[in-house]
C-alpha cells in the first residue's frame, strides 16, 4: 500500500535487523502508554506576567527586550482613563478670533 511509511515497510522486511533498529528507535510497537506522573507546568514568571498585561491591555505585543520597569510604565500609561477636554476649552477651540 502506498500510504505506508518507510518504517512500517521497512518492519514488514524479512531483514530482522531492520525491525531491531527500528524498535530500538521507538518505532516497533503501536501501543499508547500515559505518563503516570506528569510534571506540574512552570510558573509563568514575572516578566511573562507583565507581557500578558501589556498584550491584553493594548492589543500588541511586548518587545522581547523590555525589562519589567518599562512593561510596568506601559501598563501604567495604558491604564490611565482618557481625559475628555475641558468645556471650557472645547468651547475657546470652536470659537472664531474677532
Amino acid at each position: 500500500m502506498k500510504s505506508e511509511s518507510y518504517f512500517h515497510r521497512a518492519l514488514r522486511h524479512g531483514d530482522k535487523r531492520y525491525a531491531r533498529i527500528l524498535a530500538k528507535l521507538g518505532y516497533g510497537t503501536r501501543d499508547m502508554r500515559a505518563i503516570t506522573n506528569p510534571e506540574p507546568l512552570p510558573e509563568p514568571s514575572e516578566i511573562e506576567f507583565l507581557r500578558a498585561e501589556y498584550e491584553r491591555l493594548t492589543g500588541e505585543m511586548a518587545d522581547k527586550r523590555w525589562k519589567e520597569a518599562r512593561l510596568r510604565a506601559l501598563i501604567d500609561e495604558a491604564n490611565k482613563p482618557a481625559t475628555a477636554p475641558e468645556p471650557d476649552d472645547v468651547a475657546e477651540a470652536g470659537s472664531t478670533p474677532e
